[in-house]
């Protein structure tokens, strides 16, 4: 009886659960009324379950559709996703290395210049 229970309960949560289709489906339904809602509700799926090319699509969607309505996505909507930890993570160590490079070699002129005005 008890594990009986568990299993439906666990069919529901399953079934509550947004899916690729599910977001698919949602993002494709959306009128300029329910704009607001339509985002609220797939924006946890693309910060938590999404992953990288499923996650570009479905912004570029909500984008084009609220170009159609003449509305706009808030402009961090969804971009601390899980799927593209990885890549922001790696453009940071970039940047870094770059304006650390560009301070060497700032330092480096300021030196070359020092001696040579004496």
């Amino acid at each position: 009886m008890f594990r009986n229970l568990f299993v439906i309960a666990l069919i529901i949560a399953c079934a509550n659960a947004l899916s690729i289709a599910g977001v698919r489906k949602t993002i494709d339904g959306a009128t300029k009324e329910n704009f607001s809602a339509v985002t609220a509700e797939v924006e946890p799926f693309l910060l938590n379950d999404a992953g990288v090319t499923f996650h570009s699509k479905s912004l570029r969607r909500l984008n084009t559709k609220a170009k159609a309505f003449g509305l706009e996505l808030p402009e961090n909507y969804a971009k601390a996703a899980k799927c593209t930890e990885a890549r922001r993570a790696k453009q940071d160590a970039f940047v870094k290395a770059k304006i650390e490079e560009a301070a060497e070699a700032a330092a480096e002129a300021a030196e070359e210049e020092a001696p040579a005005e004496e």
